[in-house]
């Protein structure tokens, strides 16, 4: 299970870094429709996988929000 969610936190965090990557992506191409419908599924899928590490480990999603801060 440790391992598990280890796994589970290393994707949110790729996500992040993805998503952080976008954003400023979109401060230089504005018009660019194509990569803001990659934004969203990008947000969709770490929405989808907070969801189920809370629901399986409260605990270490609580202390992951403590330490990360978006």
């Amino acid at each position: 299970m440790e391992k598990k969610n280890n796994y589970i936190i290393e994707q949110i965090n790729i996500l992040n870094k993805k998503i952080k990557n976008l954003k400023i992506h979109f401060l230089i191409n504005k018009k660019d429709q194509h990569s803001r419908i990659g934004l969203s599924k990008k947000i969709m899928y770490r929405k989808k996988i907070l969801k189920y590490f809370k629901n399986n480990n409260f605990k270490k999603y609580t202390k992951f929000f403590k330490k990360n801060t978006y």
